[in-house]
């Protein structure tokens, strides 16, 4: 991701001026890199990241603040005895031709973030005290008259962002780990082909009539890689003895770290509907990602209304049956070969019993949980959606 410009500084403090002017500050904590901010206006829960990682970067989200295990940091210390509680008025950006912005509380408070990669903190100042993130550091006046040739808007900034921190890919993890693997068989072939040499040089040397104290050449072809002409031939022994014992300690390492078991993808969410009295069945994928169906309206029902915002919703189009819901990371996307799964085993469930459709193709519809409202006081499980995608899969 480019480091952001002054002009897309303007674009975020206006995004962040829609929704965080006259909001409460009522949580907050650290994170490796940075602060959240949790923010409550008008009935809705706002958490704001300022990240200070290789590009910093400040963004919203509609959501509650997720707890952290980061070491508590002085900053976090110093907002919470000064701003706690207190209403953000508005938020600016002081110098228009900075990478800075300002969160406002009132004319003595406020919280400085900023973004400039060379000079990346957050500042909080309160009655005539101040901490900072970071050791505040000078930078150089702006060229006068510097246009930026690109300005991102508030959107692209916050996809970009987002690409470049999203968590790995299961399938990708498990291509590491075989590319790790073939890495260490070629380690163990590399150190017993060496190891071999400088076990022959040994036996070679050993086996040698001459003056140890001189210098000789006559060593076979095969050995020539390994053998030293600048140095005596005990000098030459003392190596092979030496590099003997390091390759054999390497040797053993590499085996013993191919014979680990390769660890399996956790998945996204396994304490999804581990508590609720619903009756499911269920499908893992290698990916990570589990689907659950129920059993009855009733049942389906009861896993919409409990499934997180993020989670899929799966439905065959135009006609009646199950349910299902796919649950997974809140920043993950299915691939398609996940979704033509879970689509097929939709089929096979809703179908078990109708081997006459085999060779039907029906087309499986899909949308995020958070755009499926059920119909109140509808008992047959109907519901209302919308934003939705569709995969075609055949019944076989």
């Amino acid at each position: 991701m480019k480091a952001l410009n002054y002009q897309e500084v303007t674009n975020i403090v206006e995004t962040l001026n829609k929704n965080l002017s006259g909001a409460r500050l009522q949580k907050l904590s650290s994170l490796s890199n940075g602060v959240v901010l949790e923010f409550y206006n008008k009935g809705e829960l706002s958490s704001l990241y300022v990240d200070l990682g290789k590009v910093p970067f400040v963004y919203i989200e509609q959501a509650k603040l997720k707890k952290t295990k980061q070491q508590v940091k002085p900053i976090e210390v110093f907002l919470k005895s000064h701003f706690i509680n207190s209403v953000c008025q508005v938020v600016t950006q002081p110098d228009t031709s900075e990478r800075l912005l300002q969160l406002q509380f009132s004319d003595e408070r406020f919280i400085e973030v900023q973004l400039s990669p060379h000079a990346k903190n957050i500042s909080a100042f309160a009655n005539s005290k101040s901490i900072h993130f970071n050791k505040p550091v000078e930078l150089s006046q702006p060229s006068v008259g510097y246009k930026p040739s690109q300005i991102r808007s508030y959107d692209q900034l916050y996809g970009e962002f987002k690409a470049l921190n999203k968590p790995k890919d299961q399938s990708q993890v498990k291509k590491s780990n075989e590319k790790q693997k073939k890495k260490i068989k070629q380690d163990i072939e590399k150190h017993h082909s060496q190891l071999l040499a400088y076990q022959e040089m040994r036996a070679f040397i050993e086996s040698y009539h001459g003056d140890w104290a001189e210098k000789t050449t006559e060593v076979p072809e095969n050995l020539k890689p390994y053998w030293d002409d600048d140095v005596p031939v005990y000098a030459n022994y003392e190596k092979a003895n030496e590099k003997n014992k390091t390759l054999e300690a390497k040797h053993q390492r590499a085996l013993m770290q191919l014979d680990k078991p390769v660890k399996k993808p956790k998945s996204s969410q396994p304490q999804a509907y581990k508590n609720i009295d619903v009756a499911t069945r269920k499908l893992e994928l290698e990916s990570g990602v589990s689907a659950f169906i129920g059993k009855s309206a009733k049942d389906n029902l009861l896993l919409l209304r409990n499934a997180k915002p993020w989670f899929l919703w799966m439905h065959l189009k135009d006609l009646p049956g199950s349910h299902v819901i796919v649950v997974k990371n809140k920043s993950q996307k299915l691939s398609e070969k996940d979704l033509y799964s879970v689509s097929k085993w939709l089929l096979n469930q809703q179908f078990q019993n109708k081997k006459h459709k085999m060779g039907e193709k029906f087309e499986v519809i899909y949308t995020e949980c958070r755009f499926v409202r059920p119909i109140k006081g509808n008992k047959a499980g109907l519901v209302n959606y919308q934003n939705e995608k569709a995969i075609t899969v055949k019944f076989e």
